[in-house]
C-alpha cells in the first residue's frame, strides 16, 4: 500500500524533497556520485531543515559506516532486506528504530 518514487541522483531527490513530501526516505550509499553519496544526501536534506526518516540501504554495513549515517540522523541502516522492511514499517509507524 505504500506509493514509491525513484529517483536516479542526489540532486533529483533534493528537487523532489524540497516540492513534495515523503513519508520516509531509502537511499543507497554508494552510487556514481560518490562512494559516500547517500551519506552526503542526508546531509544536504538535514541542512534544510527536513527531518524525514531516512534509511541506507547499502549492499554492506560496515560498523564505521553504520556510525557515521547515524550520528548525522539517519533512522536506520541496513543491507538486509528484512531489516529494511522493518525499518521502513517503523518509520512510516513513527516509532524509533
Amino acid at each position: 500500500g505504500l506509493g514509491i518514487t525513484a529517483c536516479t541522483s542526489s540532486d533529483q531527490a533534493l528537487g523532489l524533497l524540497a516540492t513534495r513530501s515523503f513519508d520516509v526516505v531509502i537511499s543507497d550509499l554508494s552510487r556514481p556520485e560518490g562512494r559516500r553519496a547517500g551519506l552526503d544526501l542526508l546531509a544536504a536534506l538535514r541542512k534544510t531543515g527536513n527531518q524525514v526518516p531516512y534509511i541506507v540501504y547499502a549492499g554492506s554495513a560496515s560498523a564505521s559506516d553504520v556510525a557515521d549515517a547515524t550520528s548525522s540522523g539517519a533512522f536506520g541502516y541496513t543491507a538486509d532486506p528484512s531489516t529494511l522492511l522493518q525499518l521502513v514499517t517503523a518509520a512510516v509507524a513513527g516509532r524509533p528504530a
